[in-house]
């Protein structure tokens, strides 16, 4: 499985202020999740939309180590994406109820707690990619 460009999420989570769903229009929706993440935009109601935004993270592209990492990101490649920047990464999905279904635990644990990342991997008929929870 790999993720890639924008995909809107379903219906019942659309709205969510726990979801991060950045448009991007590249392959690189992990990263884009991983640098908004580490960091973050703060929101409010006059920046609300910058948070989805790609622009407001590009200038921490080159923060994140992704050499030999191919975009869009493949599940199994996620340990390397760990080792090259100590990182701990969980993803989850949905089922068609909107149930959380977890797909992938980090076995890293000594890991700083602010470098502990969760995303949401969802996936239409057509596409698939990451989302920041």
């Amino acid at each position: 499985m790999k993720a890639s460009a924008y995909l809107q999420l379903p219906e019942k989570l659309k709205n969510s202020k726990y979801i991060l769903n950045i448009q991007n229009e590249d392959d690189k929706c992990a990263q884009w999740c991983i640098i908004a993440h580490l960091f973050p935009k703060y929101e409010n109601n006059r920046t609300r939309r910058i948070r989805k935004n790609i622009n407001a993270y590009r200038h921490h592209e080159k923060d994140i180590n992704t050499t030999g990492i191919q975009f869009p990101l493949k599940i199994q490649d996620v340990s390397k994406l760990e080792e090259l920047n100590d990182l701990s990464i969980n993803i989850f999905s949905i089922d068609g109820k909107v149930n959380i279904i977890p797909i992938r635990i980090s076995e890293r644990r000594n890991v700083n707690e602010q470098r502990n990342i969760d995303l949401l991997y969802i996936v239409n008929e057509m596409s698939s990619r990451y989302c920041a929870v």
